[in-house]
């Protein structure tokens, strides 16, 4: 009968689990969700999903699970807390950076209400939302781009470091979570961050901000020396997330990414160096210019 189906469901999503079968743990918990909507077990299926959705970044199903959690009329103040913070994820995942923000909003006024995280770590459902603000600070700043060159330049990489800085300020409080998960997934985002930065300054033409072709070549080496920094500190963080995922088997697949990500940066930097001893200056001539 029924009553049977609900317990055999959510155990069967809970077994999976167990056995780190995630995709069919998910497909359990939402098969409970679509069968039996008013069931009090629903509500574990469906934040047991949104975990899943947002480690398997599955941003469309994360949305729709927490859009139901909200729904319902058995939620207490943690459990919105975190169905707040899974609607706010998928949508600024899904490119809706407005409407995330007021979902996340909310739910930081609940983590403040609950002082939440002021000693120590910070419990997932609280993690999950400054997660999501660092998304958006995040998509906010890398909106501002450098081509084509325009008077305001200086102006342009100010306020994009400055975004970058806010979103690592927000990425920094998640990796004090409890739940290794968060922390991870900030840690790889941190130094995906400064990579991308780097590339887009590196795309620059010099001809934009010199004249004679020597002030061109100078230019090129102050710009490269000056921005390796970016490539060293994302490497840096890349290094420090695979060494913490690598010890927790919860998050094996983040330190395999960060460490792919690593090798790539490593391939950045020895470009990096090569193209600065191509130049006819030496690193200490180009610091003084």
């Amino acid at each position: 009968g029924d009553p049977d189906a609900v317990g055999i469901l959510l155990n069967l999503g809970l077994a999976y689990e167990g056995l780190g079968d995630r995709a069919r743990a998910r497909d359990a918990y939402r098969e409970l969700a679509r069968r039996f909507p008013e069931s009090p077990e629903t509500r574990t299926a469906l934040m047991r999903a949104v975990a899943i959705h947002a480690d398997l970044e599955d941003w469309a199903p994360l949305g729709e699970a927490a859009e139901a959690l909200l729904a319902r009329k058995d939620l207490d103040t943690v459990d919105r807390m975190t169905a707040l913070g899974a609607r706010g994820l998928s949508r600024v995942e899904l490119g809706d950076d407005a409407a995330a923000m007021r979902d996340i909003q909310l739910g930081l006024d609940d983590v403040e209400a609950l002082g939440f995280g002021t000693s120590g770590k910070l419990p997932g459902p609280a993690a999950q939302l400054r997660f999501a603000q660092a998304e958006v600070r995040r998509v906010r700043s890398e909106r501002i781009g450098f081509l084509p060159v325009t008077p305001d330049f200086i102006m342009k990489i100010e306020a994009r470091c400055q975004g970058l800085l806010d979103a690592q300020n927000a990425y920094a409080d998640t990796m004090r979570s409890e739940d290794p998960h968060w922390a991870a997934m900030s840690g790889y985002h941190v130094g995906a961050m400064y990579r991308t930065l780097h590339h887009e300054l590196m795309q620059i033409p010099p001809t934009a901000l010199a004249k004679s072709d020597s002030d061109k070549q100078l230019f090129f080496a102050i710009m490269h020396l000056r921005y390796r920094v970016l490539l060293e500190k994302g490497l840096e963080m890349m290094k420090r997330t695979s060494a913490f995922a690598s010890k927790n088997p919860d998050v094996l697949p983040w330190a395999k990414r960060a460490e792919e990500a690593e090798a790539d940066m490593e391939q950045g930097l020895a470009n990096e160096k090569a193209i600065m001893a191509s130049f006819p200056y030496t690193e200490e001539v180009v610091q003084k210019a």
